[in-house]
């Protein structure tokens, strides 16, 4: 055998050996892992690892539960392998595709950050999370289905996009409590185009809207839990009705309230001195 070939069979032989080692390195090895946290910020990632980059975990000897890609290059969300992950953020990347059943596997998750992300429709249906961010994603629709299936869904954040009208699609949600739609370009809310029946949602954010100019009589009437409505810096917002909030039920000879409390900001549009407005607010 020449020395050349010799040289080509050690390498090979040593290319053998160490690929062990650096299989067990796999997603430790490149980002960081400290007690239930894998944290791959900005390591200018282009995927999120297969389930053998992830051997320790998907065989129950390490107790994950945060795991944060956050500042990469991701354009296409794959099937995550099964991990126990309750919290799982993927905010600032480059995404365009998720497949469906992405995030079906992690049975445990709670948290799902895809904010600053390039989402223009999103089809996830996967009834695991609780806490769904879609932020600054450019969305200019909510698909009407997006929340049929997802009931343990608690809190939807859609900050930051292009919807210029209330999503019908929110009244399929089940159990959504909070919801934050500041920062779109909605102008008006009226009876016709308001908000749809949500009879658990407890708070909303109306804020940095530069193009909301009035929220007027039923606007907000379905909205029968609310507690908390933070609507500020929006400057060309001059109006809200009084009645925005109120609805008359069939039969009922009087308008029902939200149980709206103080810290609200309204005392700009009209008083609040008016127990009509505030329910066991005090004086």
């Amino acid at each position: 055998m020449s020395h050349e070939n010799m040289l080509l069979a050690l390498v090979a032989l040593l290319a053998t050996m160490l690929m062990p080692s650096i299989q067990a390195a796999n997603i430790c090895g490149v980002c960081s892992c400290e007690g239930d946290t894998v944290n791959c910020t900005n390591h200018s990632l282009t995927h999120h690892f297969n389930a053998t980059d992830w051997p320790n975990i998907t065989k129950g000897e390490q107790e994950l539960k945060v795991a944060l890609f956050d500042y990469n290059n991701l354009i296409h969300v794959r099937v995550f392998p099964k991990l126990p992950l309750t919290h799982l953020s993927l905010s600032h990347n480059h995404i365009v595709k998720i497949d469906e059943c992405a995030f079906q596997n992690m049975t445990n998750l709670t948290e799902l950050d895809l904010s600053f992300n390039q989402l223009t429709s999103s089809l996830l249906s996967e009834d695991i999370f609780k806490i769904l961010d879609l932020s600054y994603n450019g969305l200019k629709f909510f698909p009407d289905t997006l929340l049929h299936t997802p009931r343990k869904l608690t809190t939807l954040l859609l900050e930051g996009n292009q919807l210029t009208t209330v999503p019908k699609g929110l009244s399929a949600s089940h159990k959504l409590e909070h919801l934050t739609l500041s920062g779109n370009p909605i102008e008006v809310i009226n009876v016709e185009n308001g908000f749809p029946r949500l009879e658990f949602l407890k708070s909303l954010q109306l804020s940095y809207m530069d193009k909301l100019t009035r929220i007027e009589a039923g606007g907000l009437a379905k909205l029968t839990a609310l507690e908390e409505f933070h609507c500020n810096h929006n400057p060309k917002l001059k109006f809200i009705d009084p009645t925005a909030f109120s609805r008359r039920e069939e039969g009922e000879e009087s308008e029902q309230w939200p149980p709206l409390t103080k810290g609200n900001d309204l005392e700009r549009y009209f008083p609040l001195d008016n127990g009509a407005y505030l329910r066991g607010a005090g004086p």
